[in-house]
């Protein structure tokens, strides 16, 4: 993928039901492609708001109870519980750089839903290159490190939004530069190993802090312009293009697209639960 490491494989449970959800797949994203699904469905203004419990049958429904992953980490009602334990932090952080509620949740949501054994491995190297890269520097081994760098894998997709460092330090520095965090925040060079390495360990380890610099990449991606207003008048065609930016290349893309369209408005319709009000956005035509 462009920007994470991990994407979205077909789980073969075995048998029947392999087939089965193969041909469901692969039927699904035939529609997408040929337009005969939508990418997004109802408005989630005329729609009734959803109570948590309700989101959380619906995203079942949708999805099934297990992801179609190689040996998924999470079930879909567990991925949304997790979505749910955070609302805080999705809270803080859409209020605080004026981004959609939903559109971080959703991003949040289907990287757990996606997240497989791999990406605990991704993991496993990414920590053991830069334990490498400490042992190198404290013992004047850096030279020879660096010949065989090559062999090793220098970042992973991480934590709750499975976000790379690498990205997380472009958005972090995109929004010290542009004001929307504080002058004085953190710079990080995303060529030092040091700076990488304490950037994917806070991504890895504070999922509040994972949650901020989704929200941050979020706008990386949408670029919007100078001076930075915020994203609330975001169109459903933009937000697409967004979820399609921050996945980068995943298997069946347009099968993806269309599971993060059915979430955004699901997710718009459970906010409204909460504030009596659906997010502030327009909708496409």
């Amino acid at each position: 993928m462009n920007h994470f490491s991990h994407s979205c494989h077909p789980h073969p449970p075995g048998g029947r039901t392999f087939f089965l959800r193969l041909v469901s797949l692969l039927l699904c994203a035939a529609l997408l492609t040929a337009g005969f699904l939508p990418a997004l469905a109802a408005e989630p203004d005329t729609a009734p708001p959803l109570t948590a419990a309700e989101l959380r049958q619906e995203m079942i429904r949708l999805n099934g109870p297990i992801a179609p992953e190689w040996i998924p980490i999470h079930t879909v009602g567990g991925a949304v519980d997790t979505v749910l334990a955070h609302d805080e932090s999705f809270t803080r952080w859409s209020e605080a750089y004026q981004v959609p509620k939903a559109l971080v949740q959703t991003v949040v949501l289907r990287e757990l839903i996606c997240c497989n054994v791999f990406d605990l491995l991704g993991d496993f190297l990414a920590e053991f290159w830069f334990q490498r890269c400490g042992a190198a520097e404290r013992n004047g081994a850096e030279g020879a490190l660096k010949a065989f760098s090559w062999l090793f894998k220098k970042d992973s997709s991480t934590g709750a939004g499975q976000i790379i460092a690498d990205t997380a330090i472009l958005a972090n520095n995109m929004a010290v530069e542009r004001g929307i965090l504080p002058a004085d925040s953190r710079v990080y060079d995303v060529n030092d190993w040091h700076d990488r390495a304490d950037m994917w360990r806070r991504l890895r380890d504070d999922t509040d802090f994972n949650i901020q610099m989704v929200t941050l990449a979020l706008i990386l991606f949408a670029d919007p312009p100078a001076p930075y207003e915020g994203l609330l008048d975001l169109t459903d065609d933009q937000a697409q293009a967004i979820f399609r930016s921050y996945t980068g290349t995943v298997v069946m893309m347009n099968a993806h697209l269309y599971y993060c369209g059915e979430y955004y408005l699901l997710f718009r319709r459970y906010n409204a639960s909460l504030t009596g009000a659906a997010d502030s956005q327009r909708t496409e035509a």
